[in-house]
């Protein structure tokens, strides 16, 4: 019997792909003279030790082998046939995909993953081809080591319930433009499910629900259904459950029994109606149908089915609900705007700037005008060496995704389709030697790719901290909140200038709700107590004074602006107010003292890009969500100046350690801008909010 060479190096086996190792039970080809595993070449245990110990051979032809002796047969190299040809009878899945979700609607995808980290970049693909709403994904085999930034998809919020790493646990992707509430009040304990309500524009709260039932847990049914007893979920609102998860129930089986039975008692108390016909499991000794989709309204699904993507032995199942137009925009494509610096030199732009008329700005008494007026200079200038340009964001594979990798997945799902149609040992055997390369391919080309990238970068922190954050080593999340819905007065409101009005009435009375809240403490911090106060620390009424900015202060506060800082509504980035610092400063100076002088803050700074941030509990409740302010630079640049004088005001004035400290530390720097604002204007009602 042939031995394999004691070497570090092991072949691959030919069937499965995977490396032979020098300890393990493996037999020659007698064509190829490559080994391949016992198990995956179907040799009994005991038959190979009997060969070892006598020294006797056994007869094996390998896959490889096989497939190209067929494929001889017909004078035809089967392989390379396969891997290249586009139009033989197996029928591209991505294609079938693309015409599933083709269709108008809302898609929701289910994957039973059994472990979801090596598969995530086909479900990122999957995600990207179908736009689903939402994917349901069970058998995750997370557990609390695994944070969401390492297992998100492009363009997805995730919501997840681990079990560990062993098997269990499931969760959900929900689409970053869509609005959602978790819905942890329907957590029962002893099933392992995820809850969430989908928030849709004239239409009821759409509950959606992923769940896993392990082989060995019996109470599974009897949990559920005093979990629907007892919430009445169904009745409320229109419910989509997902198993979408994976029942371990075989609805094909003719004979009834327990499980069956559960099953069925549960949809008809609830009123929920099964969409899968299909087996969504199938070997070559059986054909099951396991992951199910219950919904309690069938008339809005528009179409429902599996798709033969082989990510793991499940296969994927889908549903369509119907939507109109007004509920939800769909197919919008995503698009940047930004300066090209294509043929962009500083002194090609500093010359530009030097030889505009400046003499309209510096002539001008009103703020507003003057600030006018020079913006339609710089942008003029800034145009003509840094056009705007727009262009559409694309979700690209991950770096490490060859086209060798995508061939091997459309040869895996198309061998696997026609195994299912077929349901030929000979056809499972190509799908099951597709599959196994698969596999190994992905995890070999990964773990190169990024072995290779971290020994190049080892003394690069910044590009090394780039690669580990592509494996997952990341900060924090960057998925984004999806469209707002909000609950005013039992009404709910989706419509985006409504939002921003219930918003804006919300800041703009916040402060005074909160005082009149206060309780009145008769003595203390009235006028009388205030005057004394800074009387007793030689404050007079004629100490506070902001006197006119130098031009030269501008300069400084121009030239240190960062460059990494988000840009304004104006679309002009601070690396261009810096890089003309020298030759904009005298006007900037001049608009700033006059602002100071008439004590008129410029319209245009008011104005900034506010982003609603979800914090926590209900994403209908504008109170529980945050602003995030988008500043323009110039505001940076005045609020800098403003800065040093009221700390030096202050520090001078007044002794209060702990004022000081404050301000050295900025943490006063919004409410001082803010009270700063409103000076200038002379009236509460117009602030940095308006």
């Amino acid at each position: 019997m042939k031995h394999r060479p004691k070497t570090r190096c092991c072949s691959d086996c030919p069937n499965c792909g995977k490396a032979v190792r020098i300890n393990a039970k493996a037999v020659a080809c007698d064509f190829c003279d490559a080994f391949v595993h016992i198990k995956c070449g179907n040799i009994a245990s005991k038959i190979y030790e009997l060969a070892v110990k006598s020294n006797s051979d056994i007869p094996l032809a390998c896959n490889r082998c096989c497939m190209n002796e067929m494929c001889h047969a017909n004078g035809t190299d089967c392989l390379e046939e396969t891997m290249h040809c586009s139009g033989d009878s197996l029928v591209d899945a991505r294609n079938d995909c693309e015409a599933v979700f083709s269709r108008k609607g809302l898609h929701f995808i289910h994957i039973n993953a059994r472990s979801l980290l090596p598969k995530l970049e086909e479900v990122s693909q999957l995600a990207s081809t179908s736009k689903a709403a939402v994917i349901a994904v069970s058998e995750t085999w997370l557990d609390g080591s695994i944070q969401d930034v390492e297992v998100e998809l492009t363009g997805y919020s995730i919501y997840r319930h681990d079990r560990s790493r062993n098997g269990g646990g499931v969760c959900l992707f929900i689409r970053n433009d869509l609005t959602y509430n978790p819905r942890t009040d329907l957590h029962e304990k002893g099933l392992e499910s995820a809850w969430i309500e989908l928030l849709l524009p004239k239409t009821k709260p759409i509950i959606i629900c992923v769940c896993y039932r392990p082989p060995k847990q019996t109470d599974f049914y009897e949990l559920f259904e005093m979990f629907f007893c007892r919430s009445n979920v169904c009745m409320e609102n229109e419910c989509i459950i997902r198993p979408m998860g994976d029942f371990n129930t075989n609805v094909l089986q003719p004979r009834t029994n327990s499980l069956k039975e559960s099953l069925s008692t549960i949809c008809k108390v609830s009123g929920l109606q099964q969409l899968i016909t299909e087996p969504t499991r199938v070997s070559v000794n059986s054909q099951t149908l396991l992951d199910l989709i219950l919904v309690s309204e069938r008339e809005n699904i528009s179409q429902s089915g599996v798709l033969d993507i082989a990510l793991s032995d499940h296969n994927v199942t889908f549903c369509t609900r119907k939507i109109s137009k007004s509920q939800l925009k769909t197919g919008n494509h995503s698009s940047i705007r930004y300066r090209c610096t294509k043929h962009y030199t500083t002194e090609d732009f500093k010359e530009r700037l030097s030889r505009r008329d400046w003499s309209d700005v510096l002539g001008s008494n009103d703020v507003d005008g003057a600030w006018s007026l020079f913006k339609q200079h710089f942008l003029a200038a800034l145009d003509n060496v840094a056009p705007m340009k727009e262009t559409r964001i694309k979700q690209r594979s991950a770096i490490w995704m060859t086209s060798d990798i995508l061939d091997l997945i459309r040869q895996r799902d198309k061998w696997f389709r026609k195994f299912k149609r077929s349901t030929l040992s000979c056809d499972y055997d190509k799908y099951i030697y597709f599959r196994n390369q698969t596999s190994y391919k992905v995890q070999k080309t990964k773990s190169e790719f990024y072995a290779d990238a971290i020994t190049a970068n080892l003394h690069q922190p910044k590009k090394l901290w780039k690669v580990l954050s592509d494996m997952g080593v990341k900060e924090k999340s960057k998925s984004k909140s999806g469209n707002i819905s909000l609950v005013i007065e039992d009404k709910r409101i989706s419509d985006k200038q409504q939002v921003a009005c219930v918003f804006n009435t919300f800041f703009t009375t916040v402060a005074a709700s909160l005082f009149d809240k206060l309780q009145s403490v008769s003595g203390r911090y009235d006028p009388s107590f205030v005057n004394s106060f800074y009387i007793n620390k030689h404050v007079t009424p004629d100490a506070f004074e902001i006197g006119p900015v130098s031009e030269e202060r501008v300069r400084l506060c121009l030239s240190t602006l960062s460059t990494n800082k988000a840009t304004g509504q104006d679309l002009i980035p601070s690396r261009f107010l810096s890089d003309s610092a020298n030759v904009i400063s005298r006007v900037l100076t001049h608009i700033i003292n006059l602002s100071l002088s008439q004590g008129i803050f410029p319209s245009g700074m008011k104005r900034a890009r506010v982003v609603p941030l979800f914090k926590k509990n209900s994403r209908s409740d504008v109170v529980i969500i945050g602003l995030y302010q988008f500043c323009q630079p110039y505001r940076r640049c005045l609020s800098v100046w403003c800065m040093s004088r009221w700390k030096s005001i202050l520090s001078n004035k007044i002794y209060c350690m702990n004022f000081s400290r404050d301000l050295e530390q900025h943490t006063l720097l919004k409410p001082v801008l803010f009270i700063y604002v409103i000076i200038l204007d002379k009236t509460l009602k117009e602030s940095m909010w308006a």
